[in-house]
């Protein structure tokens, strides 16, 4: 039987078509999310799952008699699911998931000068090579199938940056929740950027985090 993965918040609640409901992932137990009208979506490997939100834990799951309906060729969705086992969710986020937890402890704790600093490092980016940096780097991050975690990547970091935004005016902030964003997506897919077919280049990637090395 195949092994998929499902996951769920820190109290065990589950995202996407299944938020609200409380599922219970000590390994063995059942999980039938039909019972409440709803189907558990699973994909075939960690870093592939969407639509979960920090912090996470991973369940390793199988579904019950192998019934799985795909809605893509990495995903699908289950009305039971027998849990193998239960970890913690550091590798929803790929190989790059430390990085990605420094950048967050790094946005909440960014003072104002840094704040004005990063800003206008972004904003001196000369338009068109930004946008052909992020264009790449969307490919990249869709090629590697981390776009979920390129987005609860990004989720994470500005919400940690919006503790420090109510002592900045928007000329500031808008310009570093862009080179946050930006900056953490490129953290996801770091690993890959060296692959010519990826996208996006070194050359590219230094651009998009320059903002944060000054």
């Amino acid at each position: 039987m195949s092994t998929w993965f499902l996951p769920v918040s820190e109290s065990g609640e589950g995202f996407g078509p299944a938020a609200g409901v409380a599922f219970d992932v000590s390994p063995g137990t059942v999980v039938e999310p039909s019972q409440s009208g709803q189907l558990a979506r699973i994909w075939d490997a960690p870093e592939r799952c969407e639509g979960w939100r920090w912090p996470a834990r991973l369940a390793e799951v199988e579904p019950v008699a192998g019934q799985v309906q795909f809605w893509s060729p990495h995903a699908g969705e289950a009305s039971a699911l027998t849990v193998v086992s239960v970890v913690d969710g550091m590798p929803l986020w790929g190989p790059n998931g430390r990085g990605v937890l420094a950048f967050e402890k790094r946005a909440r704790s960014t003072s104002d000068e840094q704040a004005a600093t990063i800003a206008g490092a972004w904003l001196r980016i000369p338009n068109p090579a930004r946008r052909a940096a992020l264009g790449a780097l969307r490919k990249t991050v869709e090629k590697a199938g981390r776009g979920g975690a390129s987005v609860a990547a990004r989720a994470l970091a500005v919400a940690a940056f919006e503790s420090q935004e109510h002592r900045l005016g928007r000329r500031v902030a808008e310009p570093v929740r862009a080179a946050l964003r930006a900056a953490v997506s490129c953290v996801i897919v770091r690993d890959v950027v060296k692959d010519a077919r990826s996208g996006l280049t070194q050359k590219g990637f230094d651009l998009l985090t320059s903002p944060w090395q000054t």
